[in-house]
């Protein structure tokens, strides 16, 4: 998960194997089928998992949940931690709150925001970059606290958004103002940040079209890669293929993650799959062709 090139190997037996499993969407599998079962109640169902694999969906919310997670514990595992991701779940109350302007809302965003970094035990000032996943409608995209430049970003992929400009940057104000509330009630030092400006972050992928296709996995891989420069090339997102090997990619590292409580018994089904695989084989087939 370090690098663009890891991406575009030849997927690993186990992994395949573990992904079909995964994705299929079959009446012979029980949708409520649970597949990833994290700490605090992080779960992903087989209905919800599936959204995952299919471009022409939207990514369930508890996907990227758990995708957030996994990417903070591997934030732990290196030298120098240098970002920081909230959970997407957060983001519904954020657009409701900019929407009416209530207070139940923001106490609510500000109380899951504080209990999402005491269960990552974690000191929000020690990061470079603090990166909220936003869904509005069908529509993913990410605003980026960046420590090190003192000012706000956000990335998306298309020109022409389900969600202005301006709302954007309103949630971007909101943020920084519970971003800083959060700071000072732990007593940790911050910069004046509700006064720092706001930038879309330039990219060489982001298509002219009014569409929201693939927003998820366009958010997904922005996490994974961006550093908080003030431009972001990504090759992996250029190409369709490569899309659909980055979708099995994180399937496979939710699925086969330390974290999941569920593997033993994902791993056990994904054995038994063989002998369900010649009733779905055309199916199968045709997935494996996309991510190969």
């Amino acid at each position: 998960m370090k690098s663009n090139k890891k991406y575009i190997r030849t997927l690993g037996s186990l992994l395949q194997e573990s992904v079909d499993y995964c994705f299929v969407s079959d009446k012979c599998f029980d949708n409520s089928e649970l597949l990833v079962n994290f700490e605090d109640n992080l779960r992903i169902q087989r209905e919800e998992f599936y959204t995952l694999g299919d471009p022409s969906k939207c990514t369930h919310v508890s996907v990227v949940d758990c995708w957030c997670l996994l990417l903070n514990e591997n934030e732990k595992n290196k030298e120098s931690s240098k970002k920081f991701f909230f959970n997407a779940s957060s983001s519904l109350a954020l657009l409701d709150f900019n929407n009416s302007g209530g207070s139940q809302q923001i106490d609510l965003i500000y109380d899951s925001w504080v209990k999402w970094v005491d269960f990552n035990q974690v000191d929000l000032s020690k990061f470079d970059l603090i990166v909220v996943p936003i869904l509005k409608g069908s529509q993913y995209f990410l605003l980026l606290l960046n420590m090190k430049l003192r000012i706000v970003q956000w990335i998306d992929n298309v020109n022409h958004t389900a969600i202005s400009e301006e709302e954007i940057r309103k949630l971007g104000d909101t943020m920084k103002d519970l971003l800083s509330t959060i700071f000072d009630d732990k007593m940790q030092a911050t910069d004046v940040i509700p006064l720092w400006k706001m930038e879309r972050v330039p990219t060489d992928w982001k298509t002219t079209v009014r569409t929201n296709i693939e927003s998820d996995v366009f958010m997904m891989m922005s996490m994974l890669f961006f550093e908080g420069t003030v431009d972001f090339q990504c090759p992996i997102l250029n190409a369709a293929p490569l899309r659909h090997v980055a979708r099995a990619k994180i399937a496979g590292s939710l699925v086969l993650s330390d974290l999941n409580k569920q593997r033993s018994k994902v791993l056990e089904e994904v054995s038994n799959f063989k002998d369900k695989r010649r009733s779905i084989a055309k199916q199968v087939s045709i997935r494996r062709l996309k991510i190969r």
